[in-house]
């Protein structure tokens, strides 16, 4: 589980990008703010939920957390900014208050939308962490609320503080899905901070040490099992793996210090060792692989390293040339593959590391995508999506409305189907430089972009997503139809005014087609939805191929209302498409009218009485005859022959829903029938 000191990654699940063989176009959300103009992004979990910081109105910076919406119950999130009034605020925007300062942010945010938030006071600028642990309300499964203020206190009761033995904590470091929280305090009396984990049913754990003076906890498994490094009597750090044990059987870990020769040390912290002097862990997945980097006693010469259970510790490398002062692996995904960086003063270069392949350098392409040849890399996702930045200040300032003034700042995404990818921000309609901070399994990330103002710089938090309805003029989309994993459908969006994503999915499901019509073969519905903000026109062309019609000089596009009712679109054949223009989506329908041969089979199949049933056929079988002949006048006049009779029957010897159904095929039949005539 990954460190603080680069992002906080959530690994639940994994999620696979997209359907299609190109991916969909990568686009920018600002997520506004709480009306103090500034925000900034830090974390995202795999539902979607964006945690941070934000300026608000009284000029404070407040913990946040952004819940998106699923606007087409498609079960993925696709709105992240609403501003119903207007006001410049995001409605989807929560402060999560808070406890002990007006000052904080919200660094981390696991699987079950548990925040973790540090708030900062002066003078010391001390800071203190919490946890902000949301409740189900209506027990859906889902949480719902972030924030309650039972008293009016203006204090969250949702919040939790993080306890600890010391007055003084170093830092919380990470958290788990399981709500398990690691990092490192200074206990009374101590002069070296101590590595601690911390649950909500049993507070507060010392760590212990490897003998030494010091120990810090750098990250904590699904699995419960912590990283860090210690100290060893000499004065050099070790890493260290704590493995929880489960005390009493009810499937939680719940026992990380184990002493049972009494002699200080814990039992269930195993020394994975070093490759020199010091050792410093980064990352743990959840096969307890551990990334990190070695180096020996002064700063400089560092190595990258990885561990697991099977081949131990082991270098990355070659890392670049001769000696490195920065040689880093800073994340591992549950694939094994490893990212991190190496160089010097003169260049800094990103690489991928997999056991079996090796060192892949991704410093050429980085570079060319920043402009800089000091980069290093943020995370990776479950996808191999690696995130990125170049020249970036301190890391994770405690505001970093101060951290990036004066920095050429930019942030990058590379992936092996596209490579490497700037990724820019937006501010209105400009452009902007701008710092990713986190990626989940959707591929979705997040951080914030800098906007230019005088001599200060407007932060704002923004989200990447992939979307294949970018804003714009004549835009072209091709959705992808999850159940034939083909593109059914070709839309042009004459105006795009905030991007966000088109789908269609296929079904020989769905409302009964218009009166007088039946679908093709086999029968398909093509239900077409986007999240992307538009107006004027949308051309629509349906792909034909494979569906077969009886009739197909007589195709017809349907679109279904909000209201429930099949509307006709002025349609036309191209390209062996059916096309036309529509201004709002729905459900779609390519019918044909139905024939002289289904409305007898309806008539025969009806039970109504058999002299009115067989009347009514013989009407139907002449108009047969007469159009075999040619002869299309006589057919219409004995389908009119036909309606008049089922309507002198209708409520009587026709019930009338019956006879209003075949009232409506005949007359499409007549329709189609004065057609071909004309």
């Amino acid at each position: 589980m990954k460190s603080l000191g680069r992002s906080v990654s959530v690994l639940s699940a994994v999620f696979f990008l997209c359907t299609s063989s190109a991916l969909a176009q990568l686009s920018y959300i600002d997520l506004g703010d709480l009306g103090g103009g500034q925000s900034w992004a830090l974390a995202i979990n795999e539902s979607g939920c964006i945690v941070g910081g934000s300026v608000s109105v009284s000029m404070n910076n407040h913990a946040i957390i952004v819940v998106p919406e699923d606007t087409n119950a498609d079960g993925e999130p696709d709105l992240w900014f609403r501003d119903a009034n207007n006001d410049g605020v995001n409605d989807l925007m929560i402060d999560l208050g808070h406890y002990w300062s007006e000052n904080g942010e919200a660094v981390a945010i696991n699987a079950r939308g548990q925040v973790l938030v540090r708030e900062s006071a002066p003078p010391n600028y001390q800071l203190k962490y919490f946890i902000v642990t949301p409740r189900d309300s209506d027990n859906d499964g889902t949480p719902d609320s972030w924030f309650v203020d039972g008293n009016q206190d203006g204090i969250n009761d949702l919040i939790t503080p993080i306890e600890t033995s010391g007055d003084f904590m170093t830092g919380v470091a990470a958290i788990n899905d399981h709500g398990i929280v690691v990092g490192s305090t200074v206990p009374p009396f101590h002069v070296y901070p101590r590595a601690f984990v911390w649950t909500a049913d049993g507070g507060m754990v010392d760590l212990g040490t490897l003998g030494g003076g010091g120990s810090w906890a750098v990250a904590v498994n699904n699995n419960g099992e912590v990283v860090g490094t210690a100290e060893k009597p000499k004065g050099q750090k070790h890493i260290f793996k704590v493995i929880p044990e489960d005390t009493d059987g009810d499937g939680k870990q719940d026992r990380w210090f184990k002493d049972l020769g009494d002699d200080g040390i814990n039992d269930l912290m195993e020394d994975l060792g070093t490759l020199d002097f010091h050792g410093l862990p980064w990352d743990i997945n959840d096969f307890g692989q551990v990334v990190g980097w070695s180096q020996n006693s002064l700063p400089g010469n560092e190595v990258p390293i990885f561990w697991s259970s099977q081949s131990g510790m082991s270098a990355i490398g070659p890392c670049g040339a001769g000696a490195n002062n920065q040689a880093r692996a800073v994340a591992v995904n549950e694939n094994g593959e490893v990212v991190g960086y190496c160089g010097n003063n003169t260049e800094i270069r990103p690489f991928l590391w997999t056991l079996a392949g090796g060192v892949v350098d991704l410093g050429t392409l980085a570079a060319q995508a920043t402009g800089s040849v000091h980069n290093f890399v943020e995370d990776i996702n479950n996808l191999g999506q690696v995130i990125g930045h170049s020249r970036i200040a301190p890391e994770y300032p405690f505001f970093p409305t101060l951290a990036f003034l004066g920095e050429a700042t930019r942030s990058f995404l590379w992936s092996a189907q596209e490579g490497v990818l700037e990724l820019k921000g937006r501010y209105g309609q400009e452009e902007i430089r701008a710092a990713a901070m986190d990626i989940n399994d959707r591929g979705q990330i997040v951080g914030y972009g800098f906007y230019p103002d005088g001599y200060n710089e407007i932060i704002r938090a923004g989200l990447w997503v992939r979307i294949n309805t970018p804003a714009g003029n004549d835009i072209v989309v091709r959705p992808v139809d999850p159940t034939t994993q083909t593109t059914p459908v070709t839309l042009v969006f004459e105006n795009v005014t905030s991007g966000g994503s088109t789908t269609v999915t296929t079904s020989s499901s769905g409302p009964p087609p218009p009166a007088g019509f039946k679908l093709g073969t086999p029968p398909t519905y093509y239900s077409i939805e986007t999240s992307a903000s538009y107006s004027g026109s949308i051309s629509i062309c349906i792909d034909l191929t494979g569906i077969q019609f009886k009739n197909a000089g007589s195709i017809t596009l349907f679109h279904r209302t909000d209201g429930g009712v099949w509307q006709k679109i002025d349609s036309w054949v191209e390209n062996g498409s059916l096309c036309g223009i529509v201004d709002s989506l729905s459900i779609f329908a390519v019918v044909e009218p139905m024939t002289l041969e289904d409305l007898v089979q309806s008539v025969q199949e009806s039970g109504i009485e058999p002299g009115i049933m067989s009347s009514l056929t013989v009407k139907l079988d002449n108009a047969g005859k007469s159009l075999a002949k040619g002869n299309i006048q006589a057919a219409v006049s004995q389908v009119e022959a036909f309606q008049n009779e089922v309507r002198a029957q209708r409520g009587r010897k026709i019930p009338a829903s019956l006879a209003d159904y075949w009232l409506e095929i005949s007359t499409e039949i007549i329709l189609d029938l004065s057609r071909k005539k004309s």
